[in-house]
């Protein structure tokens, strides 16, 4: 019993990290873009 309620914590730790993760990416890679758009106008 004890492995498997590990084993959901360990989950549940994973799926928070990613989501973070994937925040971050779309962050950095809107931020990306915006530049490059900026750069163009000028």
């Amino acid at each position: 019993m004890e492995d498997v309620e590990k084993k959901i914590l360990y989950y549940e730790i994973y799926k928070a990290k990613k989501e973070v993760y994937e925040e971050y990416k779309r962050k950095i890679y809107s931020q990306k873009t915006h530049s490059i758009t900026n750069t163009r106008k000028t």
